[in-house]
């Protein structure tokens, strides 16, 4: 069995692109953690895993305390390049609409390319010998849909197909029928 768990809101404007912006928590945290930390089992014991980022940081030392985290730079959020921290509507409408189109070939400015980002993601789970052991990993939007991508074995070009919401909070457990059956907590 393993977890997948995407970071509480971040302390930023929803209208800006943040990528690997290393962002402090909003003030709804505890709340949130809360929540999340009701759909965990009381005494998780597998191994965790977490980008390194605050945003995943403080919640993977909340909601496991007291437990060693292996912080993975390879989950960290698509570098946005030119983007980061920029709002949105100031990106120019036709390179964006072009970049949604072509996305995983296309790269942001200065920045990575969804193929390039999902390589990495997909190398950090490829690693993890989830057939005999149960793990927690705290991540971003775009690591968990790697993630979930070669889980459910989809197109990468559907990863904007799945809603992950902050504190999304995803349960994946060994199946003989589907080899891995996905349910969405939060």
């Amino acid at each position: 069995m393993f977890y997948l768990i995407r970071h509480t809101k971040p302390d930023v404007e929803p209208t800006m692109c943040y990528g690997q912006s290393d962002l402090d928590v909003a003030d709804s945290f505890e709340r949130e953690k809360n929540e999340i930390k009701e759909l965990l089992p009381e005494k998780f014991e597998g191994e965790i895993f977490c980008s390194p980022l605050i945003r995943c940081r403080k919640l993977a030392e909340a909601l496991f305390p007291n437990k060693p985290i292996t912080f993975d730079d390879r989950i960290k959020e698509i570098y946005a390049g030119d983007w980061e921290m920029i709002p949105w509507d100031s990106i120019d409408k036709e390179f964006l609409k072009h970049w949604k189109r072509n996305f995983i070939t296309e790269g942001i400015p200065n920045g990575e390319c969804h193929g390039d980002f999902f390589d990495r993601v997909q190398e950090f789970f490829g690693e993890l010998d989830i057939k005999n052991k149960d793990y927690a990993v705290v991540a971003h939007d775009g690591v968990l849909r790697g993630i979930l991508i070669d889980v459910l074995k989809m197109p990468r070009e559907s990863a904007y197909a799945i809603d992950l919401n902050y504190g999304a909070t995803i349960e994946c457990v060994l199946d003989d029928w589907a080899d891995v059956k996905v349910k969405f907590l939060r």
